[in-house]
């Protein structure tokens, strides 16, 4: 496997991965606190997992914008 060409393909996949979750996440701004506190409750025994979900997407978002 060749890395010098296998790297710059995973990076642009991961690229475009990270973009089109910030697209989701910007499309759904405005569900993202009923999204979140619906996970809360589905999740009540685990209520870490929405929070962390939520905290990557807005890690994700300014890390793009920066």
């Amino acid at each position: 496997m060749n890395w010098q060409r296998t790297k710059p393909i995973f990076c642009t996949a991961v690229e475009k991965f990270i973009s089109a979750c910030i697209q989701v996440y910007v499309h759904i701004h405005q569900y993202m606190v009923l999204s979140y506190i619906m996970l809360s409750f589905v999740l009540v025994q685990n209520p870490y997992i929405p929070c962390l979900i939520y905290l990557f997407l807005v890690f994700s978002y300014f890390c793009v914008l920066s």
